[in-house]
């Protein structure tokens, strides 16, 4: 007889600047179980003075770590760490099931205010990385991705961040940080069947 085995659905969460102090999201991710996602905060140390190259292979052991066994692994990225969400998911198309990105900033490396860049020289090396990747998504790529962000953001616009062939879901609120805190809350659930939905094409 066989015995059918349990696969877990890991979602990484890479969050943006200012990610040592994680202000609530690790707990508040936690509730996503109720989804059927297992999701764990992952600190990248943006303003640490290491190199972004380092950072991208830890995330990348991680996916591999995760996805052992079968089990499918997605990542969400926010704010800064949407850049890192792609740059991972490009060394690891594979075995990453679905990527969103929350209020995130991919491309347009002239778009920020240089004192980011100054405190958080990992995010400059991530977005200069991110910028060229986008160029190489193909239409297959682009259907794993979701693109999440408030109505208006004060901190990543949205018109020089917008990949054509990602869909966008917008939310009814204006703000970077409240946008944010909308998806992770009360779009969870959006976010949850989003992923689960590319892991179940991706099993097929």
């Amino acid at each position: 007889m066989l015995i059918a085995v349990s696969r877990l659905h890991h979602v990484i969460y890479l969050p943006g600047i200012g990610d040592h102090r994680p202000w609530g999201q690790d707990k508040i991710i936690k509730l996503w179980r109720i989804f059927g996602v297992r999701a764990q905060f992952h600190i990248i140390g943006w303003a640490d003075g290491e190199a972004f190259e380092p950072k991208l292979e830890r995330i990348g052991a991680l996916v591999d770590k995760l996805a052992a066994g079968g089990n499918q692994v997605s990542l969400v990225g926010v704010s800064a760490g949407a850049s890192a969400a792609l740059n991972t998911y490009m060394i690891r198309k594979d075995k990453i099931a679905g990527v969103v990105y929350v209020c995130g900033k991919i491309r347009n490396l002239r778009g920020v205010n240089l004192s980011y860049y100054i405190k958080n020289p990992a995010f400059k090396q991530s977005l200069i990385m991110s910028d060229a990747n986008v160029a190489k998504l193909q239409s297959a790529d682009k259907h794993k991705m979701l693109d999440i962000r408030a109505q208006f953001d004060n901190i990543v616009f949205s018109r020089p961040t917008i990949v054509p062939g990602i869909r966008i879901k917008k939310m009814p609120i204006f703000g970077h940080i409240p946008g944010i805190l909308m998806a992770i809350t009360l779009y969870s659930p959006v976010i949850s069947y989003f992923l689960k939905k590319r892991a179940k094409e991706a099993s097929v």
